[in-house]
């Protein structure tokens, strides 16, 4: 019998590219197989799940201050994103992976001109649906947005470089319907970044 890929074994393989200090793309590059084996990994999150209270919660799987890098497990309903609008991660690379449900990867980019849709200023430049083992490689700078169906039920396993809180990024702004600098979880007018 085979041992399974596992929480400890993907943790082991972000340490290892976190030590050898790579650009972000080869960072993905050299993460990304290990967390599709994660996302297949239909045991490695039972007990969690259950310990989980309502649809939308949060878990940290593992926070390694030495390395920099976060793991976090949330559970996502009525078809609403953690962030709620496009977003990038500033300087800093992160993985969306999907565990259970389904969603839609969306990715934007900055267009002043365009008017039309649920995003005035933004462009969708493409969308790929997901499935469980899926996931979304995002570099910095890349603006995404990942939307699940409205009848719920998705858990999302997320791996961010580093601390979301520390960095300067970009969020669209319902308010006043346009993308703004920002540091911290939320685009809002307090945390707003000139």
């Amino acid at each position: 019998m085979t041992a399974t890929y596992g929480l400890d074994d993907f943790i082991q393989e972000v340490r290892a590219a976190s030590q050898k200090q790579l650009s972000s793309a080869e960072t993905l590059r050299t993460i990304a197989p290990g967390f599709k084996k994660l996302l297949n990994n239909r045991d490695f999150l039972q007990q969690r799940l259950a310990s989980m209270g309502a649809v939308g919660d949060e878990v940290c799987l593992h926070a390694d201050a030495d390395n920099h890098f976060v793991i976090l497990a949330r559970g996502v309903s009525r078809g609403q994103s953690h962030a709620g609008s496009p977003h990038d991660h500033g300087s800093l690379w992160a993985l969306y992976g999907i565990y259970e449900g389904s969603a839609r990867f969306q990715r934007y980019e900055v267009d002043s001109a365009n008017q039309d849709g649920p995003f005035p200023g933004l462009r969708l430049t493409s969308e790929t649906p997901a499935m469980p083992g899926d996931y979304d490689a995002i570099e910095p700078g890349n603006m995404h947005l990942p939307v699940f169906p409205p009848e719920g039920g998705s858990v999302i396993i997320v791996v961010y470089k580093d601390d979301l809180e520390s960095v300067v990024r970009r969020g669209y702004l319902r308010e006043i319907q346009q993308p703004v600098r920002f540091r911290g979880q939320f685009p809002s007018l307090e945390n707003r970044v000139e």
